[in-house]
């Protein structure tokens, strides 16, 4: 899993950039339905041939971030996206 920060507060411009930019950048990317939470969290799920992209707009953790199966650099520049220092399954160079 790699991890993106993109705002450190819940941003909804920063999540539609995010969004746009990815849309933009990846290949055979489809796009499924927008999902919102009840405290206004807003979760955009893409489908790729190499996995899923998750972009998050969330309330409860404050933040705009990314979370994507594969680097999403190999992809699109991300001067935008900054590697997250968020704990997950590996790290951001996709090592175990």
């Amino acid at each position: 899993m790699f991890s993106y920060n993109i705002a450190k507060t819940a941003d909804p411009k920063a999540f539609e950039k995010a969004c746009a930019l990815i849309e933009a950048g990846i290949k055979n990317l489809s796009k499924e339905e927008l999902l919102e939470d009840v405290d206004g969290t807003q979760i955009q799920i893409y489908t790729t041939p190499e996995g899923k992209i998750k972009v998050f707009n969330d309330y409860e953790v404050d933040a705009v971030y990314a979370d994507s199966d594969f680097d999403l650099e190999r992809e699109i520049r991300l001067d935008f996206f900054q590697p997250s220092d968020r704990i997950t399954d590996c790290c951001k160079s996709g090592d175990e």
